[in-house]
């Protein structure tokens, strides 16, 4: 094989042109020299043909010929592209510069649910954004479980409803008189019809079972008598079910069979009771309202101990407006971010249950996206674990030092090619964009992320960025002026170089 660049430029910008191929080259990791004698030969060995016209022959007795491995080879084929989608979503070009798009429900993959991990700087808040309102633009419905008002912005913007720890109220049992009026059909991957009110009675039991007994497992009798319990209460409030309802009708069983042990349940409920410790939060109609396209639920704010039955019946009630949400066809994804300390814990209960809640989603046309901050996050507990292994999409970003433990850890996860790859990618600060693997649908992908100076505004987690951009907004300024104002700011000088290649190109 011949390798020549060819290098169209005039005296005037020869030197500096030259120097931005070289450094081009460099930075693909090949070192040109520029060539002193013999220019014809090599502008003719860059031609189409030549060299089976006698060419090659001359090149050789020049020495310019070389043999090279076909696996090094094949990267210099013209026709050597990147496995792209094209059925629009987030547009995500490949490292060759290829265009392609990302949509979960559109991929390939078995499910649509995303394990979606990246460090510090690595621009993983922006791109989950993005997912949202990709999905938003395609008329589908978004949930947001989020901790630190990181997604405030986009969902106002988008006419919203957000949602903080003083308005989170999630009795499970509020939309079950709408699910059981609803006439939506839907079926399984094998064709068979879907039975709601079993899905959902199935999930609240498994919700209750939860809350009851959060570090040691309920056993399949206890499991048993509490679905009793709550079909009970379901048949005689219907849809004001409060968990007081249920723990007298486990008392009530209790007596009638004289077992201490489902007692026991009861006894564990009491704090969820209308005069328990956390009395509202599930004794409370649903705020959630199946018609609002994107929900943003603020967890800062709930105590630590009750923060995962909150996430729990958060995944419950949000399963229900999937449903209620209409057509299997109509999108809808529930992300939950920070996922590793939302849901820590170690209770094979709770793995079961996000298990369950994932298979129900599944069956409603949605799709669960968890996020950690690095992919070891997803292995620190058995709920994350859960998480991980019911997503058949896995987005890795910009990766923290705890990347070599796993790697120690788990040294057949990643191929060398594919851990050189993954530690190369820089802070999306440096440059410029965000780089990230995609595992969907059989193949594994490499893929650049951009963002322009209005989302960057928009999406920004920065503390001075997102401080700029609150003080204008209580200041009483719009929000979108807000983010125009901030994007201004910060990012002026791009926008500006933006606006003058624009100019110039017109």
């Amino acid at each position: 094989m011949v390798l020549t660049v060819s290098l169209m430029t005039d005296k005037t910008h020869q030197k500096k042109d030259t120097q931005a191929a070289k450094e081009s080259f460099s930075h693909a990791g090949l070192d040109i020299i520029p060539l002193k004698m013999n220019q014809p030969q090599a502008l003719l060995s860059t031609l189409p043909f030549m060299m089976s016209e006698g060419l090659w022959s001359d090149c050789k007795k020049a020495g310019r010929v070389r043999t090279l491995k076909s696996s090094n080879l094949v990267n210099f084929f013209p026709l050597i592209m990147d496995f792209s989608q094209l059925k629009g979503g987030v547009l995500l070009p490949t490292m060759r510069q290829q265009i392609s798009f990302f949509n979960p429900f559109t991929c390939g993959s078995d499910n649509q649910n995303i394990a979606l991990t990246g460090g510090s700087g690595a621009g993983k808040s922006f791109l989950v954004q993005e997912i949202a309102e990709t999905v938003y633009a395609m008329g589908g419905k978004v949930w947001i479980l989020d901790k630190g008002a990181s997604y405030k912005k986009l969902t106002l913007s988008l006419g919203g409803t957000y949602m903080t720890h003083a308005n989170i109220f999630l009795n499970p049992f509020t939309h079950l008189g709408a699910m059981q009026s609803a006439e939506f059909e839907f079926v399984d991957d094998d064709g068979r019809p879907v039975d709601p009110m079993m899905e959902a009675l199935d999930n609240i039991t498994a919700l209750f079972a939860t809350i009851a007994s959060p570090y040691v497992p309920l056993t399949a009798f206890q499991q048993s008598v509490l679905g009793d319990a709550i079909v009970t209460a379901w048949e005689r409030k219907g849809h004001q079910v409060l968990v007081d309802d249920v723990r007298d009708a486990l008392i009530e069983i209790a007596g009638e069979e004289s077992d201490r042990r489902i007692k026991d349940i009861a006894v564990q409920l009491k704090k969820f009771c209308t005069n328990g410790m956390y009395k509202d939060v599930f004794n409370k109609p649903s705020m959630l309202d199946p018609s609002v396209e994107i929900t943003t639920l603020e967890l800062d704010g709930f105590p630590p101990a009750v923060l995962r039955p909150v996430i729990f019946a958060l995944m419950v009630s949000i399963n229900q407006q999937m449903y209620l949400a209409g057509s299997r066809s109509t999108p809808k994804l529930c992300i939950i971010e920070e996922a590793w300390s939302l849901l820590s814990g170690a209770n094979e209960q709770a793995r079961e249950f996000i298990n369950t809640g994932y298979r129900t989603a599944r069956k409603f046309g949605g799709a669960f996206c968890t996020v950690t901050q690095g992919i070891e996050d997803f292995f620190s507990n058995e709920e994350a674990k859960a998480c991980y292994n019911n997503s058949d999409i896995h987005i890795i970003l910009r990766q923290g030092e705890g990347f070599d433990k796993y790697l120690t850890q788990h040294p057949d996860a990643f191929s060398p090619f594919e851990q050189r790859l993954i530690k190369s990618f820089a802070p999306s600060a440096e440059a410029g964009y965000s780089s990230a693997r995609i595992k969907a649908g059989g193949h594994v992908t490499y893929h650049r992320f951009f963002a322009s100076p209005v989302k960057r505004a928009m999406f920004s987690t920065e503390p001075k960025e997102f401080e700029y951009c609150e003080n204008l907004y209580k200041q009483g300024h719009s929000l979108e002026h807000a983010i125009e104002q901030t994007s201004r700011h910060f990012y002026g000088k791009d926008i500006d170089a933006f606006n003058q290649a624009i100019g110039a190109s017109a």
